[in-house]
C-alpha cells in the first residue's frame, strides 16, 4: 500500500485539530470555571444541573414568602403588644372593684367612662393596623377595614356583621371568619387532599403548609355572652363604659363585667402566645431553608463549576500536546519539501 504525502497530510490535519478542539476545550473551562456549556458536553450533569437549580428557585421563592409572612408577623406582633398596652396599663380591675357609690361620684364616674370609650377607639385602631395596604387582622379579607366601631361605642362589626349580635346566623358567620386560612409553601411538601371537601374541591392539608390568616375576633373575641356581658373585649369596655355613666349605676354589675373583662384577656394572652410561638417558628423555619440553600448551592457547585488544579493542570497537558502536534507537523512538512524538490 502506497501512502501519498496527501495521505499524511490529512491524517495530520485530523489529529491537529482532535488536539486544537482538545485544547480549546480545556482552555474555555478554565476561562469559565464550568465543567460543562452545552447538554450534549454532558447529559447527565445536565439532567443533576437542572434538578438542582429547579430545586434552588423554588426554595428561594419559599425562603422570599418566609421573609415576607415573617415581616406581617412582627407587625402583627407590635399590634397586639400595643393593645395589650393600652389593656393592662389603662384599666385597673383593682380601682374599678372599689367603685361605689360613696367613694366615688357621678362626676369621677363619667371621667372613667370617657377613659373607657377612649380605649375602646384606640383599640380599634390598633386592631385595623394595615402593612402594605392590607389589613393584617382581617382574615382572609385583608383589603377590607376589618373592624368598624359606633360613634356611641356601643356597637362593633367585624367585616360588617356585629360581633355581640345574638342572631344565629351571624354568630356562625362569624364562627367561620375565626377558622378561615390562608396557606402558603415554606417548604414543607405542598399537598392537598385526595378526596377534596364537601364541594369537591380540594384542600390543603394544613400540616405541609403555613397558615398566615389571623382573624381579628381570635384575639378580641366575638359573641353576646351570658348575662348580657360581651365576649367582646372592646364592646365589654363600652358595657362598663355605660354602667359606669348610668343615675342606676351598680357596682356589683360592674364587678361581674371586670371579672368577664379580666378572663377575655386570658383568651386575648393565649392568642398573642400562639402569635409569638409562629414568628419564633418563622425564625427557625429561614434558618432551615437557609441551610438548605447553602446545600443546593454547594452541590450545584459540585456539578456545574470545575475544580479549577484540575483544570488548569488539564489546560497545561493539553497546550503541551498542541505544540507538539504543531512541532511534528514542521518535520512532516519539511520532508514532504524534500520529497517535492528531489
Amino acid at each position: 500500500m502506497r501512502i501519498t504525502n496527501k495521505a499524511i497530510m490529512d491524517h495530520y490535519n485530523r489529529g491537529l485539530n482532535k488536539a486544537l478542539n482538545r485544547y480549546a476545550k480545556a482552555q474555555d473551562r478554565v476561562l469559565t470555571g464550568r465543567n460543562f456549556n452545552e447538554v450534549s458536553e454532558d447529559p447527565a450533569a445536565a439532567v443533576r444541573a437542572f434538578r438542582l437549580r429547579s430545586q434552588f428557585r423554588k426554595n428561594a421563592g419559599q425562603m422570599e414568602m418566609n421573609e415576607e409572612t415573617m415581616s406581617r408577623v412582627v407587625e402583627l406582633e407590635s399590634a397586639t403588644l400595643q393593645i395589650s398596652k393600652i389593656l393592662t396599663e389603662t384599666i385597673n380591675p383593682d380601682s374599678l372593684k372599689s367603685v361605689n357609690g360613696t367613694n366615688w361620684n357621678e362626676s369621677t364616674r363619667n371621667t372613667y367612662a370617657a377613659t373607657l370609650r377612649g380605649m375602646q377607639q384606640s383599640l380599634v385602631l390598633a386592631a385595623n393596623t394595615q402593612i402594605n395596604g392590607q389589613f393584617l387582622f382581617g382574615g382572609e379579607e385583608t383589603h377590607q377595614v376589618p373592624f368598624v366601631l359606633s360613634e356611641d361605642g356601643k356597637t362593633l362589626t367585624y367585616r360588617g356583621i356585629d360581633v355581640n349580635s345574638c342572631d344565629p346566623a351571624d354568630l356562625e358567620k362569624l364562627k367561620e371568619f375565626s377558622k378561615e386560612t390562608v396557606y402558603v409553601d415554606l417548604g414543607f411538601g405542598l399537598e392537598e387532599t385526595v378526596e377534596g371537601t364537601a364541594d369537591g374541591k380540594p384542600e390543603i392539608i394544613s400540616t405541609s403548609a403555613f397558615n398566615t390568616s389571623y382573624p381579628g375576633i381570635n384575639f378580641l373575641g366575638y359573641g353576646p355572652g351570658e348575662d348580657g356581658k360581651s365576649d367582646n373585649i372592646i364592646v365589654l369596655l363600652g358595657q362598663m363604659a355605660s354602667e359606669l355613666e348610668s343615675p342606676d349605676f351598680d357596682h356589683k354589675k360592674l364587678d361581674g363585667m371586670i371579672n368577664k373583662f379580666q378572663d377575655e384577656m386570658k383568651g386575648f394572652i393565649d392568642a398573642q402566645t400562639k402569635l409569638d410561638t409562629d414568628a419564633e417558628f418563622l425564625r427557625t423555619n429561614m434558618k432551615r431553608l437557609e441551610t438548605y440553600n447553602d446545600t443546593l448551592n454547594e452541590r450545584i457547585v459540585s456539578v456545574e463549576k470545575v475544580d479549577m488544579e484540575e483544570a488548569i493542570s488539564t489546560y497545561i497537558y493539553q497546550q503541551y500536546c498542541y505544540n507538539a502536534a504543531l512541532k511534528v507537523g514542521t518535520n512532516i512538512l519539511s520532508q514532504s519539501l524534500l520529497d517535492f524538490m528531489r
